[in-house]
């Protein structure tokens, strides 16, 4: 029990980075589950403006979903898109505020490892130190959906483009 509960909890610290970095450059949030909504089954949704805030059913996975991410997917594989229409589109940002935001959770289960791992040798924080640890080093994999994936691919194939006016 105690490791899923260190588990679950490093998921939500590590997109809760995501979060507050894409929050912090201005970068709009459609979708933002506690947990995975996994076939639409959700304990609770709440629409804030154009924000989708949840709580899914599914303990094992959290996420966090930015404006124009599929677009930025179809860019980095050379197909061509639209330009984007909302500034609060993830293209309108420099590609170091990009890939900040990309490895905004990473960061945080890495910084996490560090502190408790050190701090806490032993004891139940020492089992949150080695999830986080594993978590942050999984997500640097340059595989498909992760996020040493995402910040790879941002080779500047995607160029900022200019924030519209409205």
């Amino acid at each position: 029990m105690l490791y899923a509960l260190a588990y679950v909890a490093a998921s939500v610290l590590h997109e809760l980075a995501h979060l507050l970095a894409a929050m912090w450059f201005g970068v709009r949030i459609e979708r933002a589950f506690l947990f995975a909504d996994v076939g639409g089954r959700v304990l609770f949704r709440r629409r804030r403006g154009k924000t989708v805030l949840g709580i899914g059913w599914w303990p094992l996975d959290s996420y966090v979903k930015l404006a124009g991410t599929g677009q930025f997917l179809h860019a980095i594989a050379g197909r061509k898109v639209t330009a984007p229409k909302d500034p609060g589109d993830i293209r309108c940002r420099s590609r170091w505020q990009r890939r900040s935001i990309f490895l905004a959770g990473v960061a945080v289960n890495l910084t996490l490892a560090a502190w408790c791992l050190h701090h806490y040798p032993d004891g139940y924080l020492r089992v949150f130190g080695w999830w986080n640890l594993a978590m942050g080093a999984w997500n640097l994999i340059p595989m498909r959906g992760l996020d040493g994936w995402y910040a790879l691919k941002d080779n500047g194939a995607v160029a900022p483009t200019p924030i519209p006016q409205p």
